[in-house]
């Protein structure tokens, strides 16, 4: 009898009205890496949501004590004047807690080495604001789910993905098999991150790192030189990915793992979260436009 081994693609998620949330907890996990936990309205849009889904987030503008969020229209957003008009960044989920309505939110937050950070007003609101503070929301979104299932998985970032990749490892099932590549400046910017037997966790410290094959990208260079073995530990068929982080690394590795591996957006989810200088508005054609590139 021949099985049905077809997959079905998940339905397009309805859109939801964005809500707002307030901050209720705070707690710092490494010296750039801060988790905020929020509570609001309408949290159980998150139930069944993959961690690590995109979410945009609403920042109040400087004369604001909370900011003004677009409404649902008939064909979609409709903002406030521009004056009024909040500033959108993107984030993953971190987890969901439906029994105590709260999701935590991760930011990468100033301090050496945290180049994508630096003037971010995410980042500055997430140091400095005070329990009971506001933020809008608007989600989630993003690929359903961020890592497909394959005999072996390759996950790969800068601590703009830690989130993400936090996530995807707390919910790959006790058999999986893998390379986890997490890009940060020293030991001090490392995390405790979920332990499977199978999966490989390599941190690079990218401050200690001189030019090399990866063309004076760190992460690219550490995933180049652990590819050469991987058909040893794990046989020669095709792995799954996500890669997430900066421009010029996001897009390089992507390509690594194309050439190398033969790995296509059916099996490789890549997406560059930040550019370096440049802010998240001028960024974000160019983004898309990457990850709408055929390969």
């Amino acid at each position: 009898m021949e099985s049905n081994s077809r997959l079905i693609p998940p339905k397009k998620p309805r859109r939801l009205p964005p809500i707002m949330l307030t901050l209720v907890n705070r707690v710092q996990l490494s010296e750039a890496l801060v988790r905020l936990t929020f509570t609001g309205d309408d949290l159980t849009r998150f139930k069944g949501v993959h961690k690590g889904a995109h979410i945009k987030l609403f920042f109040a503008l400087a004369h604001q004590t909370k900011p003004v969020l677009p409404t649902l229209g008939v064909n979609g957003p409709e903002w406030p004047p521009q004056n009024e008009k909040p500033i959108v960044r993107t984030y993953s989920l971190r987890a969901y807690r439906e029994e105590k309505n709260e999701i935590d939110i991760e930011f990468v937050v100033h301090g050496e080495g945290c180049e994508a950070s630096a003037h971010s007003v995410a980042s500055f609101w997430a140091q400095t604001a005070k329990i009971g503070a506001h933020i809008g929301l608007a989600g989630p979104g993003g690929p359903v789910p961020l890592i497909q299932a394959a005999p072996w998985h390759i996950l790969a970032g800068d601590l703009t993905a830690l989130p993400a990749i936090a996530g995807i490892l707390e919910e790959l099932p006790v058999t999986a098999k893998g390379l986890a590549f997490i890009e940060v400046p020293n030991s001090n910017f490392e995390i405790e991150l979920k332990s499977l037997p199978n999966m490989f966790i390599n941190w690079v410290h990218s401050e200690h790192q001189v030019n090399g094959e990866g063309g004076g990208l760190p992460l690219v260079s550490a995933v180049e030189k652990v590819l050469k073995g991987a058909a040893l530990w794990f046989g020669s068929a095709a792995p799954s990915a996500f890669i997430a982080g900066e421009n010029a690394s996001t897009v390089a590795l992507r390509d690594v793992l194309r050439e190398r591996l033969g790995l296509t957006k059916k099996n490789c989810y890549a997406v560059p979260y930040w550019r370096r200088g440049q802010n998240e508005e001028a960024y974000h054609q160019q983004r898309h436009a990457i990850m709408d590139q055929v390969y």
